[in-house]
This record gives structure tokens, sequence and C-alpha cells, in this order.
């Protein structure tokens, strides 16, 4: 089949549709962590963990039977049909998927837009990037090869702030005020009716690279319907050109331009939303006007008939955007809500039934969308709600099994299915290991048993982060210091230093050894509560907690008296100790100063001292200052005969 053949198909079946998300896009964030990082606790304590940067939903836009998804930190996810690669994900065998896969190689997307069969990104070096379908050059990579499963540089742009995907024609604004296009050229849609030579596929012209549009200077936004294009100017105009055979150009004929023409009527714009064969405007006022096709409704205006020239879309007040599909229209509130229009056979209205309406209908059940797209081409509508969530609707009945809501499902829905991926802002938590740890859906976890786990953070996207807890099951052991002397007790594993620090957990099990060592002045006498004990060490093994004593002692040095002579006396020291007579030897502290006294008995005599630092003025006393072990001699004379 050619690719004539093809579309023809698709727009005989009632499934060709084309139109571009203009889409609310927000720079990308930074990457998902968790804090703390590789935190410990003890058995029974708890950790508050908190995730940041989690990746969620910064911009949807729909396609043709396909839809994509920029996340916060500048990758992109799309869901569906992939025949021409369009879900850039790299996968040469062109298989759908009914839930989002990541589109390879983009990590710095500030928007991504659908087309009817490709796509686009800009990035944050402000050029832009396409994949899927390039048989009309939509791609801008200089070639008309059917098909990309990646991303792929349009050629010579740089220096772009907007990106936007038509049928097959893609357009972006630089920052110069200048606007580019490429792609297919039959209509006129490029804005330089000459650009580009013969188109391969099909007939008309068809540029493969960007070609300036002529008389479009510093659009305020710009938009691509199906087979035509449109700016809104800062002055609130809007201007068309393209393909018109509907009105779609609004300057009131059905006559195609390759040149900007205006859309009659239109004053006071705030946004544009090019259509397949329709086009929508948001006034100031927050109504909301469309013009062209309008053979199902999708003008709003309560009637079949087509119109050229801009009508009033029936009861909606308060808009602040609007997306137009194949042949339905859909309006973004600023209470949140959405108001849906036209076709409704495939259930892209929202409104639980597969009626078409030519009047808006409310979605149902939706509240809190900040941004929607109404399928580039295909039959269904999506939204992004301002949790992080995307919902998706339509795409109900045959040809439309090729999951493009995203929802792991290849069945449509007449109202809104939330995307895989896309449960809102909200993260879970999980624990590798729940024996050591378990994990509360706010972050907080719990020891409960000696180990590691890994602690992991994932957010709606599939993103996740993660970080190792460490749980000790933790016993104490403490040092008590006694005695009169000064020393410290040092330990291994390291922990108690005591001095300072006299307790220390250790895990459970540990073989813990204790060295003192005394201070100067002081000696080190011994242990108590050891379960070993080599030389001065201490080995305690910490099965419960334990408590180990280590007696330091002041240094004390023996001073001995002895007594020599035939006579008889004693000796008595202060401080006490010494009386000799009975007991002539006593340790003392170092430094301490000891004073002898002799006292001999009559009719003996005292003579004197030997070993004394000094003696006293009478003689019987001495002096000494113990600094090591001392001797002192006293010598007593006996009188014979008296």
């Amino acid at each position: 089949m050619t690719l004539i053949d093809r579309k023809l198909k698709l727009f005989a079946s009632g499934l060709c549709g084309l139109w571009v998300s203009l889409g609310w896009q927000v720079a990308p964030g930074p990457a998902m962590t968790v804090t703390p990082a590789d935190p410990t606790i003890s058995l029974g304590q708890t950790q508050q963990f908190t995730a940041s940067g989690a990746r969620t939903p910064a911009g949807v836009s729909a396609g043709a039977f396909f839809t994509c998804v920029r996340l916060s930190d500048g990758t992109a996810q799309c869901t569906g049909r992939n025949q021409f690669g369009q879900l850039g994900n790299g996968d040469g065998t062109f298989t759908s998927s009914s839930v989002p896969v990541a589109v390879s190689g983009l990590t710095t997307a500030t928007r991504v837009v659908a087309g009817a069969e490709h796509a686009c990104a800009l990035l944050g070096d402000s050029t832009v990037r396409c994949w899927g379908a390039g048989d009309s050059g939509q791609r801008g990579d200089g070639t008309f090869n059917n098909s990309s499963t990646v991303p792929v540089a349009v050629s010579g742009l740089t220096g772009a702030v907007s990106v936007v995907t038509g049928g097959y024609h893609t357009c972006a604004l630089l920052g110069d005020g200048t606007m580019w296009c490429w792609g297919r050229n039959a209509d006129g849609q490029l804005g330089d009716g000459t650009a580009g030579p013969q188109c391969v596929y099909t007939t008309g012209r068809c540029s493969p690279t960007p070609v300036r549009v002529g008389g479009i200077t510093s659009p305020a936004a710009i938009t691509a319907g199906g087979y035509h294009t449109c700016a809104l100017l800062g002055d609130g105009t809007v201007w068309c050109w393209g393909r018109n055979g509907s009105g779609q150009l609004g300057d009131g004929t059905t006559t195609n331009s390759s040149s900007p023409v205006r859309a009659g009527g239109i004053t006071g714009a705030v946004a544009v939303s090019g259509a397949f064969s329709h086009t929508c405007a948001v006034l100031g006022d927050g109504t909301v006007q469309c013009w062209g096709d309008n053979s199902e409704g999708q003008l709003g205006d309560g009637t079949v008939t087509s119109s050229a020239t801009p009508v009033r879309a029936g009861g909606i007040t308060g808009a602040v955007a609007v997306s137009g599909g194949y042949r339905h229209t859909c309006a973004l509130l600023g209470d949140g809500t959405v108001q849906c229009w036209g076709r409704n056979l495939e259930g892209q209205l929202g409104d639980g039934t597969t009626t078409s309406s030519t009047t808006p209908v409310r979605v149902g059940g939706l509240t809190g969308a900040v941004a929607i797209t109404a399928g580039q081409g295909g039959l269904h509508t999506c939204a992004l709600l301002a949790d992080g969530s995307v919902k998706c609707w339509g795409a109900v009945g045959a040809g439309n099994d090729v999951g493009q809501l995203g929802n792991g499902s290849t069945t449509g829905s007449a109202t809104p299915v939330t995307m895989t991926g896309t449960a809102g802002a909200g993260v879970t938590w999980a624990s590798s290991n729940t024996t050591v740890a378990t994990i509360e859906a706010t972050g907080l976890a719990t020891g409960r048993g000696a180990g590691t786990t890994t602690i992991t953070a994932t957010d709606g996207s599939g993103a996740s982060a993660s970080t190792t807890l460490r749980v000790r099951d933790l016993v104490a052991l403490s040092v008590i210091r006694e005695g009169d002397g000064t020393g410290s007790v040092s330990s291994s594993p390291l922990g108690i230093s005591c001095g300072t620090d006299c307790s220390e957990p250790y895990d459970r099990g540990t073989s813990v050894t204790l060295t003192p060592a005394p201070a100067a002045r002081s000696t080190f006498d011994g242990w108590r509560g050891c379960d070993t004990v080599a030389g001065t060490t201490c080995t305690v093994t910490m099965g419960v907690a334990r408590s180990v004593t280590a007696t330091f002692s002041l240094q004390r040095f023996t001073l001995t008296v002895r007594k020599t002579g035939l006579g008889s006396g004693t000796v008595t020291s202060s401080p006490p100790g010494i009386t000799c007579g009975s007991d002539c030897t006593e340790p003392y502290i170092i430094d301490t100063v000891v004073t002898l006294t002799a006292t001999w008995n009559l009719p003996n005599v005292f003579m004197g001292w030997t070993g004394c630092d000094t003696v006293g003025s009478t003689g019987e006393t001495c002096t000494v200052t113990m600094r090591a072990a001392r001797s002192v001699t006293a010598d007593f004379l006996g009188v014979p005969g008296l």
C-alpha cells in the first residue's frame, strides 16, 4: 500500500484527522533523589526519608493514535501506535504499546508535541529533534525517509523557543521572532508556496529542511493544523495560511493561501489551536470562537454548517485554553474543568456517551485540569491535571486498539482513564528487606533487625531513586574509672575514648578490646567485669549491655625506717603510717612530705638520722619527700650503768 492509499483509507474510515497541541510545558526539573543518604539507625529506631525531584508529567500532546508526555526531568514517554517509530523508543519492530515507553536519548526536552504520525521535542539548547514518519519531510532532517525510531536533529535550526506539529508539517518560532516550517507544502502550509522539491510520496511540494514563513514577525503563539498553520500576533489578531477548503483560514473564503491571511473579526485573542480542518481561538473575555469545517458540530455553535468566518462556541465562558482535534474541540475552563463538542462516536467528548454534540458537554469526573490536547488526527483526548496525572478518553470502537490512552488497555473509554505511570505527584516507598526495616507510605522507616536494606522511592512516572539503610542491633559498653589516679581507656573497634567518651553502643556479638593508658604520676591497677584479661588489656564480647571498671592509682613509694645503735626508742610519722617500734615501713603517695619524729627512752639518747632530706633544728625530726622508695636510719645510743 502506498502512503497516499494509506492516508485515503484512514480518511475514508473516519479515522484520519490531524491536530497539534500547543500544550502546557515547564522547564526540566532536577533528577530524583532520596535523603538522607545511607543513614544508620539502631534496632527499633525510626528514620524519615524524603524524595525530591520526583518525575511527573509536565506536558501532554495527542497525535493520531498515539500520545506523548514530557516529564519534569526533561525526558519523554509515548504510548500507542508505532508503525513509523512515532513512540521514539528505538524499536525497529515498530511494535505498538498500551503503556508509555521512554523516548530514546531525550534528557533536556522543554516541550514535546505530537503530529499525525511524527513527534518533535524542543531541547534546552534551543534545537529541535523529531522522530516517526518523514515521508513529507516533516522531521526536518533533510530526508524523506519513511520512518525514524529515534529523535533526529532538525537541520540547521537553532535558537528555537517553540515548536508545533501539524498533520505532515512542523513549525518553530525562533528567539529572533522569525518563524520556520518544514514538511508538506502542497497547500502552502509552510508559508512559502514555492518552497521544497516535489514530494516523494504525494503530489505537490515538500521541504525536508526549514523554510522561513513570510509576513510573520514575532508572533505571540503559533499552531499547526492538518494542512494549515496559524499565528497569534501580539495585537490579539490571528493569521492563517495553507489549505482552506473548509474555511479553516477564517478569511471568509475557501481559497488556499501560501501567505498569511487574517481570520476575520478576531480581536483580543489569547490562544489559538489549529485542528484537522477547523481552527479555534480563546478571546480575552473567556469565550471561544471557531471557524472552518463543522460537519460534526466541531465549531460548537449548535449547527453542522461550516463557516469561513469565526462563530462563537455556545455556552463557553471562562475558557483559558482550547484544543481542536479531528472533528471535535475541547476547552479548558479556569475552574479546571473541560468541555468538549463535535464528533463523539469514539467517546472523545468524555461525557460517558458516544453521541456527538454540536454544543459543549462537560467531560465527566474531570477536575483540576491544567492542559488539554485533542488527538492529532486520532479519536481521543487527554488532559494534564494539577496533581501530575494524565487522563485520556475516547478511542472507542474498531481501529482504535493501539493503546493510545496509555492505561495498559487496548479498549477505549468514553470517560477519562489514568495513563499508566502518571498517578499523581506522590511517590511510593519500598524496603528491599523488610526483616531489616519496614517503611510506611509517608517514607518513615523502622529498624526491625540487624543488616542493610535498600530504600527506594518511585514516582508516578516510574522514575526511582534509592539509598541504603543500615540497621544495627546495638548494646552499650560502659567504662567506669575508679581510684585516686588518672588515666584513659581506648577501644578497638573505635568508639570509647574514656577520658571524654566512656560509653559506646556496639553491634551485638562484637568483641571489644579495651586498653588502659595511665596518666603521669599514676599507675593502672587492674580491671573488673572483663571476659578475659591479657596483660593490661580487657576483652568483652557484647551479648548484652556491659560495664567494665578500670582502676587507676597515684604512684606510691615505700618509706622504710631502720633503727641502729644499742639504745631504744620509737619513730613515728606524719602523715601516720609508721610506728617503728612495731611498723617500720609504709607506702606513701608520690610527693608526700613525711615527717619522722624520734622519741628515745631514758636513759637512752637519740644520736641522729641518716637518709633524710632535711633534719629539724633540734635534731629530733627528719623530713622526706616521697618520689622514690626511701630508707631512713634512726640511731639510738644506750647509756650503761644509769
